[in-house]
């Protein structure tokens, strides 16, 4: 192992295990989520938490869950409706268990290059003030990116003993990943372009069979998501990416347009622009030590698979970013909240996240074989990128509390650019001039962020009224309170499915429609901001499935028509 920057006395002065960092990311986690009363009114919550009521009550499966094949995360989340308590908070408490969890890898990721504690502070980054923001909702991302931090470390473990056994069990640790979420099994390419990275750096002899480790690792992933997932309620299918991403495929190639695809690029860039802003620097530097590990191979194999693992997540990141503009295409019109402004960051901010956190790792040793100059030339780059972020990253539209957890406040409030500016610059300037301490520097600068933006965060999580689309929140306040639980419906985008979320007595097998369950008078209030291409499309959409609605269009003093 390289030796830590850090004094080698740190665990001796801080005691601090791996144990006693997950149980501290867990506590703060609750603490962080106990101010949180009402549901967060997110729609896809109450689709996962009735697929999971559904299968408690032994109903059979919820329609829409056989389409998104995420069965290991459905079966663990029907302790959620155990006992007669709130399977929301029930969901966040099991939430907190899987930030500790990810916070926990990321520790063991990073005591290999880290001392005791730049790796309790980028396992506190990871676990609470990132996938803590994701605890509050009945949704699998915290277990997803807890699943995906045990990806990572199986990979380093590779890495650093390639062979047959070890491909095979970061296949079974993928296969884990894709039955959480699954279009986890889009990490399979990164996966196999790390190892070929790894490949390229090794010095002779090592990484020998790299084809059959390449095939044991692709069909222990596909084998073990395709027989964990048919143990488990699936259908023994090897489509592992379901119906649902399978149909989001289809649909945006059937809408993929010009127009369309133009507007949601500059989206993309915006998106982009973002990140580099908050991490750009972190980036930067984990982009430069694995491109020019690739030119010039390192003598020492944990070189090499530290460099082989930050190409396996900007190549996961890369992709991930692809899927979210193609959801983003497929989705716009399907609902309300639906648009070509929206980019769905929760499929990529993790593994930006994790990149950022190795570029932490990564800084001294960098820095320190850089020349004087080097150094500052490479500071000039990073802050020329950082202050281009803040031009990038306008025009991002409306964006919702579940879709992004790195940098939420930038959406919500333009002025927290400039706090983001300021604390990169100070970073890059700061690490410039104390390369020995620039793991410290750029740590305590993405934790100085990610408080700031925890805050943020929470502050208006706890103040906002809810849309005028959210109005299920308060139906089941209503309910549990003792009101009528036969008006507690959860209506689709689409307008006629109906499923009910507490309490599904025995004899209801199949979904409801609007017409068996009438309301006196329906409303549709579609709140929207430049969005002439797409708002017809919803409203027809609307008129068709609640024709005896009225629909109110509020533009926000949209610019595009």
């Amino acid at each position: 192992m390289t030796k830590s920057f850090e004094s080698q006395n740190d665990g001796n002065k801080l005691a601090l295990t791996p144990a006693l960092v997950a149980l501290a990311i867990l506590v703060m986690t609750l603490l962080r989520l106990l101010p949180i009363g009402a549901p967060m009114v997110f729609s896809d919550e109450y689709s996962y938490a009735v697929s999971t009521k559904f299968l408690y009550e032994g109903l059979g499966v919820a329609e829409w869950a056989p389409a998104l094949s995420n069965w290991l995360y459905l079966r663990v989340f029907e302790i959620a409706h155990v006992g007669s308590g709130d399977a929301l908070n029930a969901a966040r408490i099991l939430n907190s268990m899987f930030a500790a969890v990810a916070g926990w890898c990321v520790y063991l990721l990073a005591r290999n290059w880290a001392g005791v504690k730049t790796a309790a502070l980028v396992a506190v980054i990871y676990g609470f003030l990132f996938v803590g923001g994701y605890a509050a909702y009945f949704m699998p991302e915290a277990m997803f990116f807890a699943a995906v931090a045990l990806l990572t470390l199986a990979l380093h473990r590779y890495l650093g003993q390639p062979g047959l056994a070890n491909a095979l069990l970061l296949g079974l640790v993928g296969a884990l990943a894709t039955c959480v979420k699954s279009h986890g099994l889009l990490l399979l390419p990164a996966v196999l372009a790390g190892m070929l990275a790894a490949r390229r750096m090794a010095a002779h002899g090592e990484f020998s069979r790299p084809v059959a480790n390449g095939l044991a690792l692709v069909v222990s992933w596909w084998g073990a998501a395709v027989i964990l997932g048919g143990l488990l309620g699936d259908k023994w299918t090897l489509n592992l990416l379901g119906g649902f991403y399978t149909d989001v495929a289809s649909n945006s190639a059937s809408k993929l347009g010009f127009d369309r695809l133009a507007q949601v690029l500059l989206l993309a860039k915006s998106h982009v622009s973002t990140m580099l802003l908050v991490v750009g620097f972190p980036i930067t530097i984990a982009t430069v030590f694995a491109f020019r590990s690739l030119w010039r191979p390192p003598s020492g194999r944990e070189d090499g698979g530290l460099a082989a693992m930050v190409v396996a997540l900007l190549c996961a990141y890369s992709g991930m970013l692809v899927v979210s503009v193609l959801f983003t295409v497929s989705q716009a019109g399907a609902g309300p909240y639906e648009t070509l402004t929206r980019l769905h960051g929760r499929y990529y901010e993790h593994l930006l996240l994790l990149t950022a956190i190795l570029g932490v790792l990564i800084s001294p040793r960098l820095l320190t074989s850089l020349t004087l100059p080097g150094r500052w030339i490479l500071a000039s780059i990073s802050a020329v990128l950082v202050i281009a972020a803040v031009f990038g990253s306008t025009g991002l539209g409306w964006q919702a509390f579940s879709d992004f957890s790195l940098a939420y406040g930038i959406y919500v409030q333009p002025l927290w650019r400039y706090y983001a500016i300021f604390i990169s610059l100070a970073v890059i300037v700061l690490a410039t001039m104390m390369p020995r301490k620039a793991h410290v520097v750029l740590g305590g600068g993405l934790l100085v962020w990610l408080v700031i933006n925890a805050y943020e965060t929470e502050r208006l999580r706890y103040s906002l009224e809810p849309q005028a689309g959210d109005r299920v929140g308060e139906i089941i306040a209503t309910a549990e309170a003792g009101g009528d639980r036969a008006n507690i419906l959860v209506i689709s985008p689409g307008g006629a499915d109906v499923q009910f979320l507490k309490r599904i007595p025995k004899d209801i097998k199949s979904v409801a429609t609007m017409k068996e369950h009438p309301f006196p008078t329906i409303a549709v209030i579609v709140p929207c901001y430049n969005e002439a291409a797409a708002i017809g499309t919803v409203i027809r959409d609307f008129a068709a499935a609640l024709p005896q609605a009225e629909i109110y269009v509020f533009d926000n003093n949209s610019q595009d028509n």
